[in-house]
């Protein structure tokens, strides 16, 4: 990949495929893998650059949760319920039980800092 980050996910990797070395293997029948379905609300937080949770690798989220609520955070990765407004969209989707009346605008305003060089 050609990064600072080469050795550590390398190293993670090798581990990953040693440990599954020690695991049992067994046939799995394909109708034991179905999509969950649940009526209860969610709410996805999801950066818009996250390359471990992408966005797009969700796309039956609303035929298996139909109570769903997606808000995607332009320019920023994994996790990012802690930034601008999206602690409080959290907490009246909690008090509410739902995401229909949440007022997401806040969403856009949410910006990465400033990256410091030198």
């Amino acid at each position: 990949w050609h990064t600072d980050f080469d050795s550590n996910t390398a190293s993670a990797i090798a581990f990953h495929r040693a440990i599954c070395a020690y695991i049992p293997k067994r046939p799995e029948p394909s109708e034991d893998w179905t999509l969950p379905h649940a009526t209860t609300p969610l709410l996805l937080l999801a950066g818009e650059a996250d390359p471990q949770d992408p966005i797009g690798s969700m796309p039956q989220l609303e035929r298996a949760f139909p109570n769903s609520s997606a808000i995607v955070v332009p320019d920023y990765g994994h996790t990012v319920a802690q930034f601008g407004c999206l602690g409080r969209l959290v907490s009246s989707f909690v008090i509410s039980g739902g995401a229909k009346q949440l007022d997401t605008g806040c969403v856009g305003a949410i910006t990465p800092a400033a990256l410091a060089l030198g």
